[in-house]
């Protein structure tokens, strides 16, 4: 019934890091919105979108606020498709995941397996990153390639408080993956009672 879970890049060593840290910022501090620096890829007064991945894995708020106001984009992602917003989710950096959804960006953006950021935030027991990715209107009903809907990943991993939350905002508890699995049935595989309970009541069926 599990999809092959989708995994981030490998995060970079610490102490690399933290001297990538104290290269940007000296960077920042120097640099105007109408600079010529540039870096490969990217369009002058931009200190680079690889850098805002950095930021964002490092957890770096303060960083990555900066590099945002002086032009990196909030859609910044690695080449298989793990944007910044999902290393946000991956790692329950709420605070960042909020800086970024305050900026134009791909809410619904997906990796190698159709995972979207609260898909991630929600396998990864990430509550409170997924209520607000929730609460900025990411899709509740969204699939990844095996048609496992972001409610069955809640009820597969026991979050009832996840669930409750999906629900009031419209995820199908009738929803069916490509193998014919039910929302339903995952809560009963769990012996979830009151999950089952729960979605019983907002229409689920086997």
């Amino acid at each position: 019934m599990s999809s092959t879970p989708s995994t981030p890049p490998s995060p970079p060593d610490p102490d690399d890091v933290q001297n990538l840290f104290n290269i940007l910022e000296t960077r920042l501090a120097a640099l105007s919105p109408t600079s010529s620096a540039k870096e490969d890829g990217e369009t002058p007064g931009v200190i680079g979108n690889k850098s805002v991945l950095i930021a964002v894995i490092g957890g770096q708020t303060t960083l990555l606020d900066t590099l945002l106001k002086t032009g990196a984009s909030a859609d910044s992602h690695f080449d298989d498709g793990w944007s910044a917003l999902m290393l946000a989710a991956h790692n329950g950096h709420t605070k960042i995941a909020e800086l970024l959804l305050s900026k134009k960006i791909t809410l619904e953006a997906k990796g190698g397996n159709g995972w979207t950021a609260l898909t991630v935030a929600v396998f990864n027991g990430h509550t409170d990153t997924a209520e607000v990715l929730i609460n900025k209107g990411a899709d509740v009903n969204a699939t990844d390639n095996d048609g496992k809907t972001v409610l069955m990943w809640a009820v597969d991993k026991r979050n009832t408080q996840l669930v409750k939350a999906l629900l009031a905002k419209g995820a199908n508890p009738g929803a069916k993956n490509l193998r014919g699995s039910s929302v339903l049935s995952y809560a009963q595989r769990n012996n979830d009672l009151e999950v089952t309970a729960l979605l019983k009541k907002a229409g689920a069926r086997e």
